[in-house]
């Protein structure tokens, strides 16, 4: 992944990472969605 080779990059040796797949749906951001990527899980009542 770029962002954990970024993050090894500069020297940071703790953080968290969650597989994509290992959250709910709602809280995966929509990047064909321009206008709201990240939408709030009353977007989806």
């Amino acid at each position: 992944m770029k962002a954990t080779a970024a993050l090894e990059t500069l020297g940071m040796e703790e953080g968290w990472l969650q597989d994509f797949d290992g959250a709910a749906y709602y809280y995966r951001p929509d990047f064909s969605d321009a206008e709201k990527p990240f939408k709030d899980i009353r977007d989806f009542e």
